[in-house]
């Protein structure tokens, strides 16, 4: 996605550059004080039928070598699938659209399923590099390219290498600011854990919001700042 077509993606009203922990997770509790309901039942549906798959998998394949390969990549193309659709949902939350269960299933280009789930295996694979040498540098990589999946979703054509050069350039000088959001969303799923679990139905949903927030307003910045350049 070029950023000079940001304002088609991201309307006036979601363009707030800030990425202050305050800012951002005042923006996602708005967010969710209106869809939290909605997007809920979007993400029970899609683990759902996530955990569904992974039961029928496991019944089916038994000890079958080749089942079990056949199954799981089934799995992993309707996982991937299903979790496009929970970010177009979470993205059309961010741009002021209404939660639709529909979307969930929307993301069906073959092309972007794939390179996403190569985009994500590069990612996972890096992250894991860093940390086998130590944990900063895994980490590291992990908050640099955590938007690659969400670059994807928006690409016209998907390309997992783009994605993650674009992720590693739009998170450029954030990344103390994306550590803080990141070590708070941690609490607030902490919090909702020691709320006897029913606080998850409410830490889920706020921390998938805050990631599509943060994801718009590095966009937004990222935008700014070239046209700055090129003024």
């Amino acid at each position: 996605m070029h950023f000079d077509n940001l304002a088609y993606y991201c309307p006036m009203s979601t363009l707030n550059n800030s990425l202050s922990i305050s800012s951002v997770v005042e923006s996602a509790w708005s967010l969710f004080k209106k869809h939290g309901s909605s997007i809920l039942v979007i993400l029970m549906v899609y683990t759902l039928i996530s955990g569904s798959i992974s039961f029928i998998t496991t019944t089916l394949t038994g000890n079958t070598i080749i089942l079990t390969l056949v199954f799981s990549v089934v799995k992993i193309v309707i996982d991937t699938l299903l979790l496009l659709g929970v970010y177009r949902v979470l993205l059309d939350v961010v741009d002021g659209k209404k939660p639709e269960l529909t979307k969930l299933f929307s993301q069906t280009n073959f092309p972007r399923i794939i390179h996403s789930i190569l985009g994500t295996t590069i990612v996972a694979i890096l992250v894991l590099m860093g940390c086998v040498l130590l944990l900063f540098p895994g980490l590291y990589i992990l908050f640099r390219l955590q938007f690659c999946s969400l670059i994807i979703l928006e690409q016209e054509k998907p390309n997992f290498t783009d994605a993650i050069k674009e992720s590693w350039l739009l998170t450029e000088n954030h990344v103390l600011d994306l550590i803080g959001i990141g070590l708070v969303s941690f609490m607030i799923v902490l919090g909702g854990l020691l709320a006897f679990l029913l606080g998850l139905l409410v830490a889920i949903p706020l921390v998938s919001i805050v990631t599509a927030v943060v994801y718009r307003r590095l966009q937004s910045l990222k935008a700014s700042a070239l046209k700055e350049i090129h003024t």
